[in-house]
């Protein structure tokens, strides 16, 4: 007695029958399996394409609302500063404009027209610690001209 047989049958075409039916059922129920999961695969695949359009839409949306935001703070900086910068020239030119004032007060064409003369010799300007000595060429400069003398 075979005590491992599942089936019995009395001929050897009746156990090819009955292995080709099993078979058969088998390569049925792997190829419905087969397109089930190839179906799930399908829909699953089709899922995630949904998905990463959501975030690639949210990514899209996040990089134009950060976009906006960095163009609000730029235009809000340089709201605040365009007036800074117009006070900074402002100063600036006021400031150009007093030294250029100080710079015509000291000409020295200002101080020889109120009837002052600038006076030289070989060392450079006479003044105390230069003083003039008798023989010296001296030059003298003043308003409308020049004009070289000697010290007796």
């Amino acid at each position: 007695v075979d005590m491992v047989a599942h089936t019995s049958v009395k001929t050897p075409t009746a156990a090819a029958e009955f292995l080709l039916q099993r078979l058969g059922a088998f390569e049925q129920t792997l190829y419905e399996l087969g397109v089930h999961i190839q179906r799930i695969g399908k829909e699953r695949l089709a899922q995630k394409a949904r998905q990463l359009d959501v975030y690639t839409q949210q990514a899209r949306a996040y990089d134009q609302v950060q976009l906006k935001r960095a163009q609000w703070q730029l235009e809000s900086l340089a709201k605040a500063v365009q007036p800074a910068v117009s006070r900074q020239l402002k100063a600036a030119s006021q400031k150009l404009s007093h030294l250029a004032e100080v710079q015509a007060l000291l000409d020295v064409a200002h101080t020889l027209a109120r009837g002052y003369a600038l006076v030289r010799n070989a060392q450079g300007l006479v003044n105390s610690k230069n003083p003039i000595a008798s023989g010296d060429s001296l030059r003298i400069r003043y308003h409308g001209g020049e004009q070289e003398i000697e010290v007796k």
